[in-house]
């Protein structure tokens, strides 16, 4: 066999046996190495490319679609501001189901059916016991109008769904304070939110504004956020709201905890949810917001993040791009500690702690050391 003939599956180092009969450029070794492979090699292929390959694209890219009848066939033009939920929604569909073909979903756009089968999808998910973060179905839910020709609402429905959704807290409260809702204080009305998840099985992501402030921003996968809504819903079991929403209030959510016997293993995946929820919702270390920005989908970094670890330096987006990319393998790595990272941040030191989980060559590692610079650490006078 002939040098250049390498298997273009994914991950796949076997040699390739068949050439894409379309273009006859690429070999694969087996159809299930071209199958996977097929949504990215289309765009380098010689046959046509449906608007649903782009938006598979952009899933894995975690950008918006650029293509015009892409963003109009599967709703961004109707979106606005709530793109971001839009494009969770459909990587979160792909996450759910990897084999899903993007010839499928063309199928589904074109036969007028997509919101029905994305409904089909997640309810099939969760009769599976596939877990989600749920939110960004929740928010399609109330806005079925961005794919169809309803006008666009002048408000947002999606608080109202929480509202709707609040039925079941009020039932699990024994009570409905429904119409003082409104009244509540901001620190309140966000653990009815919180619990509102809990008792739907939903689980904030990073886009949230409850991911950092009840520490899911320190879970490194997927298990071990599920482990933090396990320990929050034992939690809610052993205390009532009143003493849930003084905790939270008073940054004294942690001690709670303990005080109901969930401490968690000191040195366990949970060991900084202590650090968390000993300062939140009224501060917390600006490393979180960093993982927020990075992981999260369309999430700007705040100030902090901006003159702690290093966009302040950046002259052009791609600057921004390739600091974001070596803070997102950093997160990433399984050893990777962030409260160590902020440590390091503090001390000036953020690129030598950073490289010890993320290899980058010389002339990328002299671009980052330029970047990650800050004002850290600080003089004492």
């Amino acid at each position: 066999m002939s040098p250049g003939q390498r298997c273009e599956g994914y991950r796949c180092k076997e040699q390739g046996t068949k050439m894409c009969s379309a273009c006859k450029k690429v070999w694969y070794c087996s159809k299930r190495c071209q199958t996977e492979a097929w949504d990215l090699h289309i765009f380098q292929c010689t046959v046509p490319i449906h608007t649903a390959h782009f938006l598979k694209k952009a899933c894995r890219d975690n950008l918006f679609p650029t293509d015009h009848q892409t963003r109009i066939d599967y709703g961004f033009e109707r979106a606005g501001k709530s793109q971001s939920k839009l494009l969770g929604l459909y990587k979160e569909l792909w996450i759910m189901e990897p084999s899903l073909v993007a010839r499928e979903v063309h199928r589904w756009q074109k036969n007028g059916i997509l919101v029905q089968k994305i409904k089909e999808t997640f309810a099939t998910a969760a009769l599976e016991g596939k877990f989600t973060t749920g939110e960004y179905f929740l928010w399609f839910l109330a806005h079925e109008w961005i794919f169809d020709d309803r006008p666009i609402p002048e408000e947002d429905r999606s608080e109202r769904l929480i509202e709707n959704l609040g039925a079941k807290v009020w039932a699990f409260l024994g009570k409905d304070d429904s119409k003082e809702l409104p009244q509540w204080s901001q620190d309140r009305q966000s653990c009815f939110r919180h619990y509102s998840f809990l008792l739907w099985d939903i689980r904030p992501g990073p886009e949230s504004p409850l991911w950092i402030p009840f520490g899911y921003c320190v879970a490194k996968n997927d298990a071990v956020e599920i482990a933090v809504i396990r320990l929050y819903i034992d939690l809610i079991h052993r205390c009532n709201f009143d003493e849930f929403c003084a905790a939270y209030e008073s940054s004294s959510l942690f001690r709670l905890i303990e005080k109901c016997g969930l401490t968690p293993v000191p040195d366990g995946p949970l060991r900084h949810l202590s650090t968390v929820l000993s300062t939140s919702p009224r501060m917390n270390h600006s490393v979180w917001d960093l993982k927020r920005s990075v992981i999260g989908t369309d999430v700007p970094p705040v100030r902090s993040v901006v003159a702690d670890y290093g966009f302040m330096n950046c002259r052009t987006q791609d600057d921004r791009e390739a600091l974001a990319d070596v803070y997102r393998a950093a997160f990433g790595h399984k050893d990777m500690d962030e409260v160590e990272l902020h440590q390091a941040c503090l001390r000036g030191e953020t690129l030598d702690y950073v490289k010890r989980f993320v290899p980058l060559k010389p002339l990328d590692e002299r671009k980052m050391r330029k970047l990650m610079q800050n004002v850290y650490p600080l003089t004492e006078f």
